[in-house]
């Protein structure tokens, strides 16, 4: 799970996996926000190992930002195990006044990331 306490609206969104497993066919992977899930991996690739992949995940234009991101994904077959590495989320959001972070002082540079 990925907790943004940042407000805004999301113009873009693109999130980069990083999977071991040896049949890469098996699994679903799935992004979760607010009731909402977004498919990013159905079952595709067959026999291929491992999935490093960045998925652009269009359907998030318009949405909010702050919340819960989760990450599922679920083998469906009995064979193959595999390990989620890492993940992140990368957003391009609006952002107004009302929603800045209120821990983040916009006029100190020790805070820019």
């Amino acid at each position: 799970v990925i907790n943004v306490s940042q407000g805004g609206v999301i113009n873009s969104a693109k999130v980069r996996v990083d999977i071991t497993h040896t049949y890469k066919g098996d699994l679903l992977v799935v992004l979760e926000k607010d009731g909402r899930t977004y498919t990013l991996h159905n079952r595709a690739g067959r026999s291929a190992d491992n999935i490093q992949q960045t998925f652009d995940v269009a359907a998030l234009t318009g949405q909010q930002l702050r919340g819960a991101w989760t990450l599922k994904v679920s083998d469906h077959a009995r064979r193959d195990v595999g390990t989620l590495n890492a993940w992140t989320i990368e957003v391009n959001a609006d952002v107004t006044d009302a929603d800045r972070d209120d821990n983040v002082d916009p006029g100190n540079p020790a805070d820019e990331g």
